[in-house]
């Protein structure tokens, strides 16, 4: 017999309000008794489907990014050739950033947080891992089409390297230093450069 717990309809609520109020004000900001008045769920229910603050925040950060990735589009879904492709999803990845940014604040948040606890640090990690694997999906075909050697090795490279641009971009649209899209333009031009390069060697 299954000892699982089965949510009840306010594991949801728990969730938008934590996610909300953790990306607005941020996680240390955000106490428990926050989130039960966000949600309207006493103390005893949040404890009953998550163990600790971390556990929450955790659960926050899976689902996120459960959602986040799903949304984004995938090369194959465009027309054109490859470059014209890849063009397009590269763009489409942006903008659907500057629509949502609640999800890479929150992101953000938790790789600066100073928390010991496992299952944060898992869940980050884990999220980051999913994010490499999906952008090097798409560069990966792209390199191969160039005729760019050990494109899937190289794939992964320009894949972590195109996360730090993004984190990067992010923290100085957040200052207001310069426009993620800019910078993301910008980007994409090092990495057309960088193709060239590694198609070259």
């Amino acid at each position: 017999m299954s000892t699982k717990r089965r949510p009840s309809p306010g594991h949801e609520d728990i969730l938008d309000a934590a996610e909300l109020l953790m990306a607005r004000k941020g996680i240390d900001s955000t106490s428990i008794a926050d989130i039960c008045r966000a949600s309207g769920l006493p103390v005893g229910s949040i404890y009953w489907h998550f163990s600790s603050k971390a556990g929450l925040i955790a659960a926050v950060m899976a689902r996120g990014a459960e959602r986040f990735f799903d949304g984004l589009p995938h090369p194959g879904s465009f027309t054109g050739d490859a470059d014209e492709c890849f063009r397009q999803w590269f763009d489409a990845n942006t903008r659907l950033i500057e629509r949502r940014p609640d999800f890479l604040r929150l992101h953000l948040s938790l790789c600066l947080l100073d928390e010991s606890e496992g299952s944060v640090r898992e869940t980050t990690l884990r999220v980051r891992s999913v994010a490499i694997e999906r952008l090097s999906s798409a560069i990966t075909p792209w390199l191969s089409n160039k005729g760019v050697p050990n494109a899937a090795e190289h794939g992964l490279d320009l894949a972590d390297t195109m996360l730090s641009a993004v984190d990067g971009a992010f923290i100085a649209d957040l200052l207001g230093v310069s426009k993620f899209s800019e910078l993301m333009s910008s980007f994409y031009s090092l990495l057309c450069a960088r193709a060239v390069e590694l198609t070259a060697s």
